[in-house]
């Protein structure tokens, strides 16, 4: 018969779960998502795509700014046996979790205990794993230590960037987490217990975690790349010569061949149409940039930007906090 399920969560991420629930035999009642915001410089406001989503199928939809009485009422108003979730925001406390008759399940972008937090899929490619998954876990007060229902891993591409890495999991988890609504409704799920010792953290991404340094590893370097690309783009500065404006980063990769030493890190190394343009980094490596992104401009493949601005070897890009 299916489970009478409350989806939560507000992000493209959530929205590809909350199909996999509805392809499933279990019953979306009800979704919760963060309200409608204005953003950007016209300040237009924006939908999150789990409420559009919710919109166009006619699912009854909720917007709470936070998980008050008010809003648990509500909630138990769709006499839900179970709450699903994948990046939603609020904080569940022990009121919220008591409301499902089956209590919550979440789906988490890491194979707990790794990389508890806000920021599972961006920490991993910045750490440098080359592993990652999705884990089911039963929603408990502290975040992300619930017991778990299931996990499943997958590879990281060394080219993937946070975007392409967010679209798989979210695959991922439409698959694994209507299974485990079915154990749950079959009574044959069995949560295991998270080892608190082996937990790392993924807390969230602070904005001057975006400023390249070139004084890290080429591939130190790449991984920061990939954690932000596309969206919002780590960043460096123009050579002072060029009034060190931003410049984003979009793709980068290592590049040992071109690297010199006692090169400075952030000294430019290559600038050519046919070779790119490739940057001295940190321990005598050096990284070639694939596509960046000129302040006010279109992103573009890093000839072009060269065509537009007369960068020079030995020239130096610079550092700056968000």
């Amino acid at each position: 018969m299916g489970l009478r399920t409350v989806f939560f969560g507000t992000p493209e991420f959530a929205r590809v779960v909350l199909e996999g629930i509805l392809s499933s035999p279990h019953e979306v009642v009800a979704v919760a998502a963060a309200p409608d915001r204005p953003s950007g410089r016209g300040r237009k406001v924006r939908v999150g795509p789990v409420a559009a989503f919710a919109r166009e199928r006619g699912i009854p939809l909720i917007q709470p700014e936070k998980l008050d009485k008010g809003t648990r009422a509500r909630l138990a108003d769709f006499t839900p046996d179970v709450f699903a979730v994948a990046s939603y925001g609020l904080i569940f406390g022990p009121k919220s979790l008591a409301v499902p008759r089956l209590g919550a399940v979440n789906a988490h972008g890491s194979v707990l205990p790794k990389l508890r937090g806000a920021a599972p899929i961006e920490r991993a490619i910045m750490e440098g794993f080359t592993r990652t998954g999705i884990s089911i876990q039963q929603m408990a007060c502290e975040v992300d230590a619930g017991d778990v229902y299931a996990s499943r891993e997958i590879p990281i591409d060394e080219r993937e960037n946070a975007e392409s890495l967010r679209a798989r999991l979210a695959r991922v988890a439409a698959e694994l987490l209507p299974e485990v609504l079915s154990s749950i409704e079959a009574g044959t799920a069995r949560a295991v217990a998270q080892d608190a010792s082996l937990a790392t953290f993924a807390p969230p991404l602070l904005p001057d975690e975006r400023a390249v340094r070139w004084a890290d590893s080429a591939t130190a370097t790449a991984n920061r790349v990939r954690a932000f690309a596309p969206r919002p783009g780590a960043f460096t500065c123009l050579p002072e010569e060029f009034g060190s404006k931003r410049l984003k980063v979009l793709d980068a990769i290592p590049d040992p061949e071109r690297a010199r030493k006692g090169a400075t890190p952030g000294e430019v190394l290559v600038t050519s149409a046919k070779e790119g343009l490739v940057v001295a980094a940190g321990e005598g490596g050096a990284l070639r940039l694939i596509t960046v992104q000129p302040e006010g401009k279109r992103a573009m493949d890093a000839a072009a930007f060269l065509s537009g601005h007369r960068i020079k070897q030995g020239q130096v890009f610079g550092d700056e906090k968000a």
